[in-house]
């Protein structure tokens, strides 16, 4: 066979994977440049938009879990442009190498193609997945790494090669540079091992992984104490700004991470639906599968991402366990490939296969499309809803007020255009204990984060500020704007 017709026989076998692979990358790519950066997308650009490398990595060292790698790539980016969209493509390729790394771990995992594609189908239409692959931060890659390291470590348990365990290695290595949570794969790699406990060549694999194990531990602690970033010295509550429902259903990707009507919930509700029924037939089947013994390790993963924030005094967020969404993409397309094969027992028809399929498959692309929508229709932050505002209404020399974060969003964003000098020029950070800003009878303007803090909008009120805009409904990170005349 010619290599010609070998690439033609490969692109016919593997037509439904490639073409499931270009609608995620598109999904990708689509108004990847459209929203401008917020907040730490921010940080990300100020530190690439640095001279040189060695002063890019020293901003970046003031970040929160700032591996450099992600940066350094943020950085060599910014060279050719600080477009958006160009510094947020490496995001969206690590996005689309997600989906790849998806498939490949779940059809090691199930040995079955029907659930291998389904979760491929599953990873290209998740909200949160494409949302984290059009952010200018280091999730993306965390995922795929994290993602491929299970992969390549189930890999080594199985076969025990020292290839499979250097691959394992370095892959797993070069992701916590990335992100520190990269190293969480070990646990499960870990429990896949134990099931060898006992049988002939349990030491061979167990002095391999401990090698391993103990080159990764290594790398994690001088990543974290050289590169982790300056944590709150005062003590913060660990929900502070997320319950643990929020911090876990919308981690795992089973509640909207942006606003969304009821509609939007539906692709979420599909898949923690499918996702349990996927959990307890694998357990059901087998306790100690890889599959089931996948879902302890993301119960585990879990569990150390809470201590972890106990520990480093720092707050619940959802972003800290979306490195999971590919498991539960796992579980809920082994729970679909259940729910096929029960519908199938009560029928002979072999057409009833592909027509059965294809309906799952319509049903999760259908129920995609709202949630999908709402993603595309949000915009981050109010920045420039309140500039139109204040070209209007503003007067000199009114100081505008804005909450601390957001005003560096104000100040890069207006600052591109001479003719907002003035506007920028008034922008001070937001003080509620100063007497100039909020005390003072002189007319002022104050820009707060959305919704206000319990207290803070009756406060406002009792020295003369009245609201003159609220955000709709569709703003991630929102602010209000007030004023005092």
């Amino acid at each position: 066979m010619t290599s010609r017709a070998k690439g033609i026989h490969f692109v016919l076998d593997n037509s439904p994977v490639l073409l499931i692979a270009a609608l995620g990358l598109l999904l990708r790519l689509w108004q990847l440049g459209h929203e401008n950066f917020w907040l730490d997308e921010l940080g990300v650009a100020n530190a690439a938009f640095q001279p040189t490398l060695s002063q890019a990595l020293k901003a970046a060292n003031e970040h929160i879990m700032a591996m450099p790698l992600d940066y350094i790539i943020a950085w060599i980016a910014a060279r050719w442009s600080h477009a958006e969209s160009w510094l947020r493509l490496p995001e969206a390729i690590w996005g689309f190498l997600t989906l790849l790394a998806g498939y490949k771990l779940s059809l090691k995992l199930s040995a079955n193609k029907r659930v291998a594609l389904f979760s491929l189908l599953m990873l290209a239409l998740s909200p949160i997945l494409i949302a984290y692959s059009q952010e200018l931060r280091f999730y993306a890659p965390l995922i795929f790494f994290f993602t491929l390291s299970l992969y390549f470590g189930l890999e080594a348990v199985q076969r025990s090669r020292p290839k499979d365990w250097l691959t394992f290695t370095l892959v797993t290595l070069l992701g916590i540079y990335f992100h520190l949570y990269a190293i969480l794969a070990v646990g499960t790699v870990l429990m896949w091992l134990a099931v060898y406990f006992g049988r002939p060549d349990w030491e061979q694999r167990r002095d391999a992984f401990a090698v391993s194990a103990l080159v990764l531990s290594i790398a994690f602690l001088v990543g974290m104490f050289t590169f982790g970033g300056v944590y709150a010295e005062r003590k913060l509550s660990l929900f502070m700004y997320e319950s643990f429902s929020s911090f876990l259903f919308s981690g795992l990707g089973w509640s909207p991470a942006f606003p969304a009507s009821a509609a939007g919930w539906l692709f979420g509700l599909l898949m923690m639906s499918f996702g349990w029924l996927g959990v307890i037939t694998s357990i059901r089947k087998n306790p100690l599968d890889p599959s089931a013994i996948l879902f302890y390790g993301a119960v585990l993963q879990i569990m150390m991402v809470v201590l972890f924030d106990i520990f480093r005094n720092y707050p619940l967020f959802a972003r800290q366990i979306v490195m999971l969404v590919p498991v539960t993409t796992y579980f809920a397309a082994q729970g679909v490939d259940w729910s096929i094969e029960q519908i199938l027992a009560h029928s002979q028809s072999a057409s009833r296969t592909a027509w059965t399929t294809g309906a799952f498959f319509a049903l999760f692309v259908l129920a995609a499309l709202p949630a999908l929508h709402q993603y595309y229709q949000s915009k981050k932050g109010s920045h420039q809803d309140i500039l139109a505002i204040l070209t209007e209404q503003w007067q000199v020399p009114e100081p505008i007020h804005v909450e601390a974060g957001v005003l560096e969003v104000f100040t890069y964003y207006w600052s591109q255009d001479p003719g907002n000098q003035s506007l920028v020029t008034a922008l001070t950070p937001l003080d509620y204990n100063s007497t100039d800003g909020w005390h003072s009878p002189s007319p002022a303007w104050f820009v707060i984060n959305y919704p206000p803090a319990e207290g803070t909008e009756n406060a406002l009120r009792a020295v003369g500020f009245i609201p003159v805009y609220t955000p709709t409904y569709n703003t991630l990170h929102p602010q209000m704007l007030w004023h005092r005349k």
